[in-house]
């Protein structure tokens, strides 16, 4: 059987750390994690908590009693079962994004939440969520540690203390992702790899659109890596297949309800309306993608999409063409995986939540780094200005050091620079995935020629 081993150097940070201070990195990661709920809690006083995950809790519910979860009379019902108050959108005085999470797929992953009352399910997400994101970013760390132990720490600790709504709404993007990185270093390193898979899987049965690239990243870098993402797949599929039986016997028309769903929310001035006018864009969950870049110069969703996929397409190209010509990427999967991650949140709908997966950028940012030189300040530039500002925090100070500012403009005009300056995410994770990216060719390139 092929060693994955063989095929990549040593992995970097492995054994370079003690076992206790691993265990006092995980310790303060999961302080920054409980701090940031904390400050949640703080902001959000007299709201709800757990509103993201109650309705899926409300919808997993109702799928256990065999009710259809795209009926809002259904989820409203259950919803108030649990001891939860309606939230009203103040224009229609109905349930908002009831139906969001409603997605069959994840009702194996996530049905054992669903066993236990709202109360006692949310404590269990919660320490699930925080335990999962700070087992990621100890994980990072440790393949950081030779490198830059100190700068990654920081870098992760700073991502994991600046989500505190995304703590205190218990948002399932955080259980994906760190589910996801969990995965990605099973197996990179070669360490528990049948955990990885199911970790890998998990999250890409919970949240297809975060994961999807990374796992397409593995299956392109060949070898064992190969083998292991198509065992992800299985996985996934094995997975998916219970819940989708259970929601056809529900409703045979839940292809159609979900869509139907995700139109109406993604309709105009909607929740996931990218544009510049929508009331998401003036919160600090405003989204991340590259339309809602385009959109600041054409609110046309033809031509924000349109130009949106133009360019994320070409990235993903170039990226897949030489991972396919480089007989070495396993070694360099790590610059494949910090070129994959900004280039998922570009595109399509994600948000300041979904962020966390710039995890991934870290291994091979720091070791740029430590080479110094331009590349290497470039790479802890963009790393530094991505962990820093693409969070709730970094967006709330973003605008309110930008109020005033021009938000959108008709085309390229004078006040181009200052409508970037108002909304520079979907422009700086752009340059992040083309950086990576160039950085993966060079090094690519170089070991061939070596």
């Amino acid at each position: 059987m092929e060693d994955i081993r063989a095929q990549k150097p040593t992995p970097r940070g492995v054994g370079a750390v003690t076992g206790s201070r691993k265990v006092g990195v995980l310790i303060l990661f999961l302080l920054s994690s409980s701090i940031a709920g904390g400050i949640g809690s703080f902001i959000l006083r007299g709201q709800p908590g757990g509103v993201d995950y109650r309705v899926i809790h409300a919808a997993l519910r109702a799928i256990l009693e065999h009710k259809d979860p795209y009926l809002t009379s259904v989820l409203n019902a259950e919803w108030m079962k649990q001891g939860g108050e309606l939230p009203q959108n103040q224009q229609t005085g109905k349930l908002d994004n009831i139906s969001q999470f409603a997605y069959p797929p994840t009702i194996t992953v996530l049905a054992p939440f669903a066993v236990f009352s709202f109360r006692s399910s949310h404590l269990l997400w919660i320490t699930a969520l925080a335990g999962v994101l700070s087992l990621a970013g100890l994980l990072i760390w440790q393949t950081c540690a030779k490198d830059a132990p100190d700068l990654s720490f920081v870098l992760l600790a700073l991502s994991l203390g600046t989500g505190p709504v995304f703590f205190y709404s218990a948002n399932p993007a955080g259980l994906a992702i760190g589910l996801c990185v969990i995965g990605c270093w099973c197996l990179i390193e070669d360490h528990s790899p049948w955990v990885g898979v199911v970790c890998l899987a998990a999250g890409l049965v919970i949240k297809p659109h975060d994961v999807l690239l990374v796992w397409i990243c593995l299956l392109l870098a060949g070898g064992m890596l190969r083998r292991r993402a198509l065992q992800v797949a299985l996985m996934a599929a094995l997975f998916a297949v219970p819940g989708l039986w259970r929601m056809s016997s529900i409703s045979k028309d839940w292809p159609a309800e979900l869509r139907s769903n995700l139109a109406m929310l993604a309709a105009r001035g909607e929740i996931d309306d990218p544009r510049p006018d929508a009331y998401s864009d003036h919160t600090a969950g405003m989204m991340l993608s590259l339309q809602a870049g385009v959109s600041l110069f054409d609110a046309e969703s033809r031509v924000y999409n349109g130009i949106a996929y133009l360019v994320c397409g070409v990235l993903f190209l170039l990226l897949s063409r030489e991972a396919l010509r480089d007989k070495l990427a396993v070694s360099h999967i790590w610059y494949l995986l910090a070129a994959a991650a900004p280039l998922t949140l570009l595109v399509t709908y994600h948000r300041s939540y979904d962020a966390k997966l710039l995890f991934l950028c870290l291994p091979a940012g720091l070791q740029l780094w430590s080479k110094r030189g331009g590349r290497g300040w470039a790479a802890a530039i963009l790393l530094v200005a991505a962990i820093g500002l693409v969070n709730e925090i970094g967006i709330s100070s973003l605008q309110l050091m930008t109020n005033g500012l021009p938000v959108h403009q008709s085309g390229i005009g004078p006040d181009t620079p200052l409508v970037i300056a108002a909304h520079p995410i979907p422009f700086l994770l752009l340059a992040m995935s083309a950086f990576y990216l160039g950085a993966y060719i060079r090094e690519a390139r170089s070991t061939e020629t070596t």
